[in-house]
């Protein structure tokens, strides 16, 4: 059952315990790119800057499986039966930052360089996230950049002995399909620019090549990031390699094609994932080991508590004790408060519904609360929806969307992990549920529990009749079904969120997706959620965003209400709070004391039983150190309809 009082904070209460060993993951999507003088890097390809040899470096390889969650690799030959690599990609990728600008070595071990048409060629195919953009999630802002001839490309670069072209969508703004160094604006040189180095001689096989060094230059502060700054920022980014071999000229016993990716595979879409560069001025190449970089959630331990009965009611005691975060349309300050990359990937997206788009008016909205508990994983979800309904079209549903990438499944062409899909959404049935789910049979064979319960007062429509309060949703999934060894292995999950709104409201009907993080499967930017061993369910409920800036009042809802309603408040230090309510004429009804809280967010639920209809004016004040007069106060309105 629900607290009178709620509260998320920045961290979670950490209880050491010697009986539970785990080790932490070791994160393959993060990389530090150490900070440097003004006047270090020289972009000319030769990576001679001692710099260079003291920096973090990550290597690809093709036919390993080398940084999980959606790393991979592929054949791009084009043949029924592809010949052997005999000569695999092997691209060591390093990261330096000098004033506003990321530097980037890639060290392409290859002896057999050269262009031709597509995917027949050695290139580079990746983006940069375009934080400067206000879409949420952010754009890709592409780079390609290799020997690349086609019609549409530069068919010098097959020329014998010719460097790489830049193409695509930032590749040269004169001709976007022509980009020799030369052609380049100034405009786009500002952006991003490279130079290679070819040990070899490209577009002939008579005499084998050794590999080509690219060193590359982004100007971050023109794509919205900040590394210069005393906090620094995070670059997120994803690439392939691709590698054709014995092309030049085609020998067909020996000609192979392939690619190989950090993360995400392609350019000029957002597709699978992204890794997260580090940087921040105090990590230098002489500053040591840097800062670990962290979890976007974590996930507390629930063995103090008795395993909760999965029947879509959160009335557990540990469902009150579990930390929780929210999920709600149109929220730009909660998706601002997401962990890491978290404010960049997260989103939301209203479909046409009937050939229209129709006003949101009641927004989607949930908590989500996780914790583990032996080898199950445990999702709470309290959906606060005054519409609950079941259509079957899709862009109509009510529901929750989790996936999570398994840990040993890998799809068979790319060799990245596979994802599970657990769908729970409102249906027409007695039950109220139906689940969909992908790569595995949870509900069927036992390995998960799944429920969906309505909230007293909501009946499932399509009318809008009547006002609704919700629903809840439980799910307990095998871990070992999600091919972690016993004991959950690293503790790692790679996780998204959706919210599923449809409202057949009076203005016309609509639906919304919401998400943290991950919308689907193939979308970029999972979270990296770690489950801890050493961090129990407490009393507290917490969450990882970022600690309040102020003391504020941020609405109560619902609103209009009856006879409850939860009021809403931010608290930037431990204080002393107190709640007043006054009736319209300026009269006290209600006076109480919170208590001395911590900082954070909280929801507060005012009952107004005793009261008649009418509008009611409220005061949270923040009070001294004594806990008796006022320091600030905020102000709200509210309406009871009895």
């Amino acid at each position: 059952m629900r607290n009178s009082l709620r509260i998320w904070s920045v961290a979670f209460l950490v209880l050491v315990t010697t009986a539970l060993v785990l080790a932490q993951p070791v994160r393959k999507d993060a990389i530090w790119a150490r900070t440097v003088p003004t006047g270090t890097i020289t972009l000319d390809g030769k990576l001679s800057e001692a710099a260079w040899s003291q920096t973090d470096s990550m290597v690809l390889v093709y036919g390993q499986d080398f940084a999980d969650p959606t790393s991979g690799y592929r054949d791009e030959s084009g043949m029924a039966t592809p010949n052997a690599v005999n000569d695999p990609t092997t691209a060591t990728v390093k990261f330096l930052v000098m004033g506003d600008s990321l530097y980037m070595a890639l060290i392409c071990k290859d002896n057999s360089i050269g262009g031709g048409p597509w995917a027949h060629f050695d290139a580079f195919l990746g983006n940069i996230k375009n934080k400067s953009s206000a879409n949420r999630p952010v754009p890709p802002f592409e780079i390609f950049y290799g020997w690349v001839a086609e019609g549409w490309a530069d068919t010098t670069t097959a020329f014998v002995g010719s460097g790489p072209g830049f193409f695509g969508q930032a590749g040269n703004s004169g001709n976007p399909n022509h980009g020799s160094r030369a052609e380049r604006s100034d405009s786009l040189r500002k952006v991003w620019d490279a130079v290679t180095v070819v040990h070899g001689t490209t577009n002939t096989d008579a005499t084998a090549d050794t590999n080509w060094v690219t060193e590359f230059k982004f100007n971050l502060g023109r794509l919205g990031y900040t590394v210069s700054s005393a906090s620094g920022d995070i670059v997120m980014m994803d690439f392939s390699v691709w590698d054709a071999d014995n092309y030049w000229p085609i020998d067909s016993a020996k000609f192979t094609s392939n690619r190989t990716w950090w993360q995400g595979p392609w350019g000029n879409a957002n597709s699978l994932g992204h890794f997260r560069i580090f940087a921040k001025p105090s990590v230098t190449t002489s500053s040591g080991t840097p800062p670990a970089f962290g979890y976007d959630l974590v996930v507390p331990n629930g063995t103090n508590f008795a395993v909760p009965t999965v029947d879509g009611q959160l009335n557990d005691a540990i469902w009150s004790k579990t930390p929780g975060f929210d999920i709600r349309y149109g929220d730009v300050t909660l998706r601002n408060s997401y962990k890491t990359t978290g404010p960049f990937v997260s989103g939301q997206y209203q479909p046409t519904v009937d050939g229209q788009t129709n006003a949101v008016v009641d927004p989607g909205d949930c908590t989500v609360k996780m914790f583990f508990k032996a080898d199950t994983l445990y999702i709470g979800i309290d959906v606060r929806d005054q519409g609950v309904q079941y259509r079957p079209e899709y862009d109509r549903w009510d529901g929750i969307k989790v996936t999570i990438n398994d840990r040993s499944a890998r799809d068979v062409m790319e060799h990245r992990l596979l994802f599970n899909t657990f769908t729970v959404r409102v249906d027409s049935s007695a039950k109220h549920y139906a689940l969909e789910d992908s790569a595995k049979t949870f509900a069927a064979d036992g390995r998960g529990k799944f429920a969906l319960a309505l909230k007293a007062g909501t009946t499932v429509d399509t009318l809008g009749s009547d006002i609704d309060a919700g629903y809840q949703i439980e799910m307990a999934i095998s871990l070992t079904a999600l091919g972690y060894p016993a004991g959950r292995g690293d503790g790692a999950l790679y996780e998204g969120i959706t919210l599923f709104d449809g409202d057949p409201a009076p203005t016309g009907a609509y639906g919304t997706r919401t998400w943290w993080f991950r919308e689907n499967g193939d979308n970029d930017g999972a979270a990296f959620v770690y489950m801890d061993p050493n961090t129990l369910v407490t009393s507290v409920e917490v969450s990882g965003g970022a600690l309040p800036a102020s003391f504020e009042v941020l609405g109560n809802y619902p609103n209009p209400f009856n006879p409850s309603t939860n009021i809403r408040f931010s608290l930037p230090q431990m204080s002393s709070v107190r709640l007043i309510v006054f009736d319209i004429l300026g009269r006290r009804v209600s006076s109480e004391d919170l208590g001395p809280l911590s900082a954070g967010m909280y929801d507060h639920v005012f009952s107004a039983a005793r009261l008649a209809s009418g509008v009611y004016y409220y005061q949270l004040q923040m009070l001294d150190a004594a806990g008796q007069s006022p320091v600030q106060v905020r102000s709200g309105k509210m309406t009871l309809l009895k």
